[in-house]
Formats: C-alpha cells, sequence, structure tokens
C-alpha cells in the first residue's frame, strides 16, 4: 500500500493507505510540503488557503522547490548606521554655521507656518464640500453632530470598464481582465457615540441589513446590493433616528464572495417581453473548495456571512464526481444539497451520450426547493456559461444579451472573452422550431431532452417577476 510523497510520470503524488489525498500542508521529516488537489504536491510558487495550514504555514503564498520541499526565506536584518566623526571646526567657522543654522531655522519655521495655513484652508474647505455635496450629508444634527448622505442619482455597483460593457459603449474586445465589483460605500460624519444602520428592500424596513456606523470612521462598506433597486434607511444614534433612501443603477449584478470568482447573479436582466429575471435566485461563479484550482476557495471562516447574505440551500455542481475522494459536503455547508452533474460544455450539449444530463440539471432547475442555488464547475465559464446561457434565453433575454452575458467571463480570464464557442451554440439551436430563442430553447428541451412544458413553466415562474 502506498503512503508517502511518490513520484509518478514525473510528478509527485502524496498517498494516504494507498489513496491520492488532498492534504494541505504536511511535514515530513522536518520538511514542509504542500499537497493539493488529487494528492499533487506543489512545486513553485503556490497559494496555501488558511483552512489548509494545517497550523505549520499562515495563509499566503510560498515558494517549493523541484522536490516539492518549502524554500526557507531568509530574513536580513537592517545594517546598522554608524556615524563618522566630524572635523573639527575653527572659531570662524563656528561663527558661520551658527548664523547658517539660525536662518535655516528661521526659514524651516516661516515653511511650517505657511504649510499650516494651507492645510488649514484646505481641511475648512473639505469640511465645507463634505457637508454640501450630494452624496455627502443632508441631514445635521447639533445634538450628536452627524451628517448622512443624501442620494441624487443611482448608485453603480460595478467599475468604469464594466458599466461601459453593459450600456454596449464598449465590447469585450476593447476590455482586457479587470477589476469589475464595488461595494456601496455609506458615507457619513459622526462624532459623538457610535450609530447603527439598517437597510432594507422593504421601506418598513422588515428583514434589514444591520451596520455598526463606527465615530471614528467615516464610512462603511455594503456589499452584493441587487442593482436597480430603491434601498430604504434608517440610522439609530441614541433616541434619534435618521431615515432616507437610494436607488442602485441598473447593470449587471456582480457578487464578492471572499476566495471565490468569477461570480455574478443570472438576474436582473430584462427580457424581450419586459419581463425582469429574479435576483438572488441563481449565482453563477468557480468552485468553492479548491480541489481543482486552488486559488478558488471558501474559507469556513467566511461560511456563516455568505449564506446570511444569500441563503443557499442547493450547489448545482457542473464537475465530475472524481473531483473528490470519498464522501463530499458542499463547502456552503452539510444541510445545502449538492449533485455533480458532470455537465457537457457548448456543443456537446446536443449530444446523445449528454442528454440525460441536460434533462437532470433542467429537472433540477425547475424545483421550487432547490433556490436559491449557487451554480457552478471550476472556472464559472464553460459548463456554467453553456447552461446559464440555455437558461437565460429560455427566460427570454435578447440574443446579444445572451453572448454579451457569457462573455463577462473573460473579465475574470480573457480566454473567455472570445464568444465564437458560444456562438456555435446558437447556431445550432436557430434549428429547432419556433419565432424566437426562448421558443427554439424550450422545442430543444421538450423534443430532445424530454423535459416536459409544466417543468418549464416552472422555471420561468421561479425566475421571472410578476
Amino acid at each position: 500500500m502506498k503512503n508517502g510523497i511518490v513520484k509518478e510520470d514525473g510528478k509527485l503524488i502524496y498517498y494516504s493507505n494507498g489513496v491520492p489525498s488532498h492534504a494541505g500542508a504536511i511535514k515530513i521529516d522536518d520538511d514542509i510540503y504542500y499537497v493539493g488537489r488529487n494528492g499533487y504536491v506543489a512545486t513553485g510558487q503556490h497559494i496555501v488557503h488558511g483552512d489548509m495550514t494545517n497550523g505549520l504555514l499562515k495563509r499566503g503564498t510560498y515558494t517549493f522547490d523541484e522536490n516539492g520541499k518549502l524554500i526557507e526565506g531568509s530574513f536580513h536584518p537592517p545594517k546598522k548606521i554608524t556615524h563618522t566623526h566630524r572635523r573639527t571646526e575653527s572659531k570662524k567657522d563656528k561663527r558661520h554655521n551658527r548664523k547658517f543654522r539660525i536662518k535655516k531655522r528661521r526659514f524651516a519655521l516661516l515653511v511650517s507656518v505657511v504649510i499650516a495655513a494651507v492645510l488649514l484652508i484646505g481641511f475648512a474647505v473639505y469640511v465645507d464640500r463634505l457637508t454640501s455635496n450630494s452624496e455627502s450629508s443632508s441631514e445635521v444634527s447639533s445634538e450628536q453632530n452627524i451628517s448622512l448622505p443624501d442620494f441624487d442619482t443611482p448608485i453603480n455597483l460595478c467599475t468604469v470598464p464594466a458599466q461601459k460593457l453593459f450600456s454596449k459603449e464598449v465590447t469585450m474586445a476593447d476590455i482586457k481582465e479587470a477589476d469589475v465589483y464595488l461595494p456601496f460605500e455609506f458615507n457619513y460624519r459622526l462624532t459623538d457615540t457610535d450609530g447603527e444602520l439598517l437597510i432594507s428592500e422593504n421601506q418598513n424596513l422588515s428583514n434589514p441589513q444591520k451596520y455598526i456606523l463606527a465615530k471614528n470612521k467615516t464610512s462603511v462598506s455594503i456589499h452584493n446590493l441587487k442593482t436597480g433597486t430603491t434601498y430604504y434607511y434608517r440610522v439609530d444614534i441614541g433616541k434619534e433616528s435618521f431615515s432616507g433612501s437610494f436607488e442602485t443603477a441598473e447593470g449587471t449584478r456582480y457578487i464578492y464572495i471572499p476566495g471565490v470568482y468569477n461570480t455574478r447573479d443570472i438576474g436582473g436582466y430584462t427580457t424581450l417581453n419586459g419581463n425582469k429575471i429574479k435576483q438572488g435566485m441563481i449565482i453563477r461563479g468557480t468552485e468553492m473548495d479548491g480541489l481543482v484550482d486552488a486559488s478558488y476557495f471558501l474559507s469556513h471562516k467566511d461560511v456563516e456571512s455568505v449564506q446570511e447574505q444569500f441563503g443557499f440551500v442547493y450547489d448545482m455542481d457542473l464537475r465530475e464526481p472524481w473531483v473528490h475522494y470519498g464522501e463530499y459536503t458542499s463547502p456552503l455547508g452539510e444541510n445545502v444539497g449538492q449533485k455533480f452533474y458532470q455537465a457537457p460544455a457548448y456543443v456537446n450539449v446536443f449530444s446523445e451520450p449528454y442528454k440525460d444530463v441536460v434533462k437532470d440539471i433542467f429537472t433540477d432547475l425547475s424545483s421550487p426547493q432547490n433556490y436559491p442555488m449557487y451554480l457552478h464547475d471550476t472556472n464559472g465559464a464553460d459548463r456554467t456559461g453553456t447552461i446559464v446561457y440555455l437558461l437565460q434565453g429560455l427566460l427570454g433575454m435578447a440574443d446579444d444579451e445572451l453572448i454579451r452575458e457569457y462573455q463577462m467571463s473573460g473579465l475574470h480570464k480573457h480566454e473567455f472573452a472570445t464568444s465564437e464557442r458560444m456562438e456555435s451554440v446558437a447556431e445550432i439551436i436557430e434549428d429547432f422550431r419556433g419565432n424566437t430563442t426562448a421558443e427554439k430553447i424550450e422545442s430543444f428541451l421538450i423534443d430532445e431532452i424530454g423535459i416536459t412544458k409544466d417543468q418549464i413553466d416552472s422555471i420561468r415562474d421561479i425566475l421571472l417577476e410578476d
């Protein structure tokens, strides 16, 4: 029975009781190794996740040699500065140097006064702007000395390149890999005591998100708000309360989940029939367990906050089941349903061997008890992109938006920015009966896959707003 590190076909594999094992940081004969998916022992530079350090390393990026051993770093203390002896000064030199030092001190004092005056004027201008800016202060309490935002325009929840992509000012050909997500920064000024912020989609502030407004800070970051939505807020400070509202701009709803990438909501889009696809029902993205790509990893410490925001009950995992050995539990929690589908990508979705898989996927998409769900493969682009294309097309999105939504994965990895592979899917869809893409995809699912009309109606009832 194999145990320990074995070299096979030029690769280092870690075996435990005869099985390749994903072990994280391990120590063998005083040397530290890092064992990733399928028992592969890391060489070169590698990210070590917090849950995989096993107390041997801190979370971070490390370098391992060709045998998998951690290369110890070296610490170079700063050199001690030694002062050389001054030469002996003559009396004339001393008088000259004394006069020079006096002039130098006077000049430094004058410069300090000028700088202080400039800073004072600048601070006064800053305070004036802070209390008059459209996204700064409108309601002020003399008792608590508080400034709260007054929002005149919708809040953008993505970066400028992503905004231009959504508004069709640019195409993916104009954009390389780029950060797209922006949190909402609630700016305030509060000096006497801490406060509490409540934010809700409901005007009566039911089921609010709650945040502490610390008096020693000026803003709080609020993550994963929905796009194109009106939010209501209230700030409680002692016995006083201040209320208001703001709108978020229309656009793709990019999602922030720590350690997980290429994440966005499939909802928020308006269909050709004028319906909107619901947000918060399906979030798409990369894997969360680092089994295939160790850089995609949701730490256990972040699961609770993720579930507070999204409440996932199902993990629709489009990967192959053999990415994991033994029993598998979703990183989202043991109470979250999970299934490996081994889904097809691109034109393979029409292949005979995958018909049962596609039927299984869309059958589970028609079950209300599977929502909200996290939908993913490894990179959240190929298999995920194919299934989302069919799903959003079935819901009635325009053809150009379907292609563009797929291409947005190129903002994470530019290799996915080209549309040829998904356009090949669109060409085959064109051969099915129906006048629109939605009707053609429906025909494909009913005639070729065996999905029923009732199941398709259920999918639309679940994911389209009234």
